[in-house]
C-alpha cells in the first residue's frame, strides 16, 4: 500500500460543497486521505488529492 498525491480536475458547478467533491472522488474510486482546492477557473477547479493505491 502506498499514498500518492496528484492533481485532479473537477467540473466547476459554481457553488460546490464538500459532499460534491468527496462524492466525485468516490465515483472515480479514489480512496482519498486528504484533498485541497489549489486552483479555480470558469470551467474546472483543481484539487491536490492524496490517496491510497495498492
Amino acid at each position: 500500500m502506498k499514498i500518492i498525491s496528484e492533481n485532479i480536475e473537477l467540473k466547476n458547478i459554481g457553488t460546490f460543497t464538500t459532499e460534491y467533491i468527496e462524492g466525485e472522488l468516490k465515483q472515480r474510486n479514489i480512496d482519498f486521505v486528504r484533498w485541497a482546492i489549489i486552483d479555480i477557473n470558469e470551467k474546472f477547479f483543481t484539487l491536490c488529492v492524496s490517496h491510497v493505491i495498492i
